[in-house]
């Protein structure tokens, strides 16, 4: 089933001061987790495996010291998922926690945000994604967590709230892009500015009949 109808996409710019790198932070994909918690099946299966995790990933810090730099997420209602995936007679038995299982859904959510960001037409100098990778502009990049950065602690520097308690409610994917600086001066800007008021005004003009014209010149001159 579409996981789109269930998703809110947002974006902000954000101070890069704002980002809080921990190294520690690395050390949760090693750490146990429902279904994973037996013998050498502890923490996430790509720990070690996928070049994009640790330890073969690097740690960041220096990615947020200089540049513009926005989060981009999705916000997916999961309740709201569960309760239509089981009006499908297929999954009408299903348990919560089956409907819910991220297989069903995380991969299909990823590549949402991944088109987000692209129909933003950013121009990306670098990126953090999230989970095992997050594929942006045509490249899967590494995950924010992956570099070192502690994605709650940094939400909350910039009032986006992520809920952390299980059973959650709503799940949201984030990643973190460094933009590159416009090119264009202030005079370009204004310049666009002026070109598109007169395109406006011309188009406008030549919408209106004879009689509206003269009206319109008729107030000009007495002004």
């Amino acid at each position: 089933m579409d996981v789109k109808p269930f998703c809110i996409f947002d974006e902000m710019e954000i101070p890069g001061e704002s980002v809080i790198f921990d190294p520690s932070v690395r050390a949760l994909c090693k750490a146990k987790y429902p279904g994973r918690n037996k013998g050498d099946k502890i923490g996430c299966p790509n720990y070690g495996k996928n070049p994009l995790c640790p330890p073969q990933a690097p740690y960041r810090p220096d990615f947020c010291k200089k540049g513009i730099f926005h989060l981009a997420w999705v916000e997916f209602n999961i309740d709201e998922y569960a309760d239509e995936m089981k009006r499908i007679d297929t999954f009408s038995t299903w348990s919560d926690g089956q409907l819910k299982n991220r297989r069903l859904w995380q991969n299909s959510l990823k590549s949402k945000l991944g088109e987000y960001i692209k129909d933003r037409k950013w121009v990306i100098e670098d990126a953090l994604g999230c989970g095992s990778g997050l594929i942006i502009n045509g490249t899967r990049k590494q995950a924010m967590e992956s570099a070192g950065i502690d994605v709650f602690q940094t939400a909350a520097n910039v009032n986006l709230v992520l809920e952390r308690e299980y059973p959650l409610h709503l799940i949201h994917l984030v990643a973190l892009l460094k933009l590159k600086p416009s090119e264009k001066s202030l005079e370009d800007f204004v310049n666009e500015a002026k070109k598109k008021q007169a395109a406006d005004e011309l188009k406008r003009w030549d919408n209106m009949d004879l009689l509206q014209r003269e009206i319109e010149l008729g107030k000009k001159l007495l002004w």
